[in-house]
């Protein structure tokens, strides 16, 4: 097992990175929470309260992939075992392995597929407020355009005013 004593300064390095990932993430997400305006709208309150969910589920899956890095690369994948009928022992797959390292990849995929929700929500949300900055503004103009004053001693006789 030469080979796993030389992965565990590598595997102890990556876990705590990922780990530091994880815990910065965390703190980001609670200093977010703590600056955001409490006046929010109904429906900006539904996608803060999902984004909130999805993200602490993010940081929940980065860190079991530290855990599983740091625990799987120190879990021998091959165990030896008493063989009766042969006499000696043999060697078989050790379970804990695969389940570690299935653990892990099924957390990886997990972190993907919430990083990808998070930013296909993101997406959603900046441009349901981009349609509704382009109609206040369309109003606006349409506002301006159709103001007419009433009695202008100018001569404009209720016209709409020049915008130019």
């Amino acid at each position: 097992m030469r080979g796993a004593e030389s992965l565990a300064p590598a595997s102890l390095a990556l876990a705590l990175a990922i780990a530091a990932v994880a815990v910065g993430l965390a703190i980001h997400l609670g200093w977010e929470r703590s600056h955001r305006d409490p006046d929010l709208s109904e429906s900006d309150r539904r996608h803060f309260l999902s984004q909130d969910l999805r993200r602490i589920l993010g940081v929940g899956l980065l860190s079991l992939l530290a855990l599983g890095i740091y625990v799987g690369s120190r879990v021998p994948e091959l165990i030896p075992v008493e063989n009766p009928g042969r006499g000696g022992l043999t060697v078989r797959p050790n379970s804990l392995f695969l389940a570690v390292w299935l653990g892990v990849f099924a957390s990886l995929v997990g972190t993907v597929a919430v990083a990808l929700s998070d930013w296909s929500a993101t997406r959603k949300y900046a441009r349901r407020h981009r349609r509704e900055m382009d109609q206040t503004r369309s109003n606006l103009v349409r506002e301006v355009l159709n103001y007419r004053v009433p009695d202008d001693p100018g001569g404009s006789n209720g016209r709409p005013l020049d915008p130019l």
